[in-house]
């Protein structure tokens, strides 16, 4: 991630990246490379299994990207804590205009229907 994080940080022509269906498993990098990148239009983190405590260091890089227009944190495991975190740090984000964000299922409910599944 250290290098992703560089390359995302230092590069000037960059405008989309697509880390979708990767287990990104450090995601302080790229937080703090959105703090800096003054070219990236897109970054889909989709289906990254992604938890709120990954997508937490996301809270202050987005705050302060004045970039990034479209964020895709689809199918991650984010619960109500990771989201109204982003969302929260995105109050000052005048730039973004497109947020993806389809709820999963909380560890709770997954308990549930694995149980209901297995009577």
């Amino acid at each position: 991630m250290r290098h992703l994080g560089l390359v995302l940080r230092d590069n000037r022509g960059l405008q989309h990246v697509s880390l979708q269906y990767n287990h990104l498993e450090g995601t302080q990098e790229i937080a703090a490379a959105l703090k800096q990148n003054k070219t990236l239009l897109t970054l889909n983190l989709s289906h990254c299994y992604l938890t709120d405590d990954q997508c937490l260091p996301f809270s202050g890089g987005l705050k302060h990207n004045d970039t990034l227009q479209e964020l895709d944190l689809s199918n991650n495991s984010l619960t109500d804590r990771g989201a109204n975190t982003l969302l929260l740090s995105l109050k000052s984000n005048l730039h973004l205009k497109s947020l993806r964000y389809i709820y999963c299922f909380s560890h709770w409910i997954y308990i549930f229907l694995t149980s209901s599944v297995q009577l």
